[in-house]
């Protein structure tokens, strides 16, 4: 308890003074207390916020990424697994132990991305590339069964970006610089094209409406 206490101070004045700006922020929830319509719901909010960020702050300083990827990973595969446990007829629009689709949509597209990097770069022998395939594969399942449009297209991007930071780390600077150009310019033609069509994207792929609640407020 003393070792975490030390090492919690320690974080924490580096917070303070190296990054006031950051430390200004986070504190910035409590001190809205002062012009909020209802303090004592913004106090409550704000402490959480700023204990949160603090701690997260502490975590970050305290263990390196392995470790932080290692615990992300089985922390939203737990989830996903007492999900299909509690509710084990995953059908359409599954929102799991989550109140929502959305909800559960991202917390499974986080544990895709993780286990497929962890499948790409971390794993180090063929039985634990096998079990990140097979968690990457059963988190990926469940996205699709959120019926989620979002959490589908931010899962294969994330899978894109993943991939591409593999192929890119092979490369020579020179190349790595013009394959991260051309990627920008491809990107900006994607977005342009997906912006004009984005109707049919929609609708027709996703089977999604435009409205914000899903409803045709036009028809009778």
């Amino acid at each position: 308890m003393s070792f975490f206490k030390n090492q919690f101070v320690e974080a924490l004045f580096f917070w303070v003074l190296r990054n006031p700006g950051f430390s200004l922020y986070c504190l910035l929830p409590i001190t809205s207390t002062l012009w909020s319509l209802v303090p004592d719901i913004t106090l409550k909010a704000g402490i959480a916020f700023t204990g949160f960020m603090m701690f997260s702050f502490y975590i970050g300083a305290r263990y390196e990424w392995p470790e932080l990827s290692g615990l992300l990973r089985w922390g939203y595969m737990s989830l996903a697994v007492v999900s299909v446990l509690r509710y084990p007829s995953v059908g359409r629009e599954f929102a799991g132990i989550t109140s929502h689709k959305n909800a559960f949509g991202s917390i499974v597209v986080v544990s895709t991305a993780l286990w497929y990097l962890h499948y790409s770069q971390e794993a180090k022998t063929k039985k634990e590339r096998w079990i990140a395939l097979g968690f990457m594969l059963f988190s990926f399942y469940l996205v699709r069964a959120t019926s989620s449009g979002s959490a589908l297209v931010n899962s294969l991007m994330l899978i894109v970006v993943v991939s591409s930071l593999n192929f890119l780390s092979r490369l020579k600077f020179q190349w790595a610089f013009t394959c991260i150009v051309g990627f920008t310019v491809l990107g900006i033609i994607t977005s342009v094209y997906i912006i004009d069509n984005l109707e049919s994207i929609v609708v027709g792929g996703l089977g999604k409406d435009l409205t914000l609640t899903g409803r045709n407020f036009g028809r009778s």
